[in-house]
């Protein structure tokens, strides 16, 4: 699997922005980007959208409100009812750091997955 990732921080809007690209053992190629906000106290909100690198479709855009310490979870179906993206993300409970995951998955099988740990804004 092979990953680029790169972070950018907007000190005006408190933006952060993750960029990640996705590779599975030669077949689709997908990019991520994700970008979290203060949405209120201790309310983030995520964005996160999956693109296919090879058609610029995009597979998914969630966006989630999230809370300290509780869990949040996206899960879009693709039009052809087997293929799946996955968002996952956590605020520790200090609201210092965001954890998140993505999984593309087709019929069941994992095609690609990505995570990471962020400072939050």
């Amino acid at each position: 699997m092979k990953m680029r990732s790169c972070a950018l921080l907007s000190q005006l809007a408190c933006l952060l922005l993750l960029q990640v690209s996705l590779a599975s053992a030669g077949q689709a190629v997908y990019g991520t980007d994700v970008n979290i906000e203060t949405s209120g106290t201790g309310v983030y909100k995520v964005k996160a959208k999956v693109t296919d690198l090879s058609d610029q479709a995009v597979l998914s855009a969630a966006v989630l409100r999230v809370a300290v310490d509780e869990p949040a979870t996206s899960e879009t179906v693709l039009p052809d009812g087997e293929t799946r993206v996955l968002l996952k993300v956590k605020l520790d409970s200090a609201a210092r750091r965001a954890t998140y995951a993505i999984e593309v998955r087709k019929a069941g099988m994992l095609l690609a997955s990505s995570s990471a740990s962020l400072p939050l804004p």
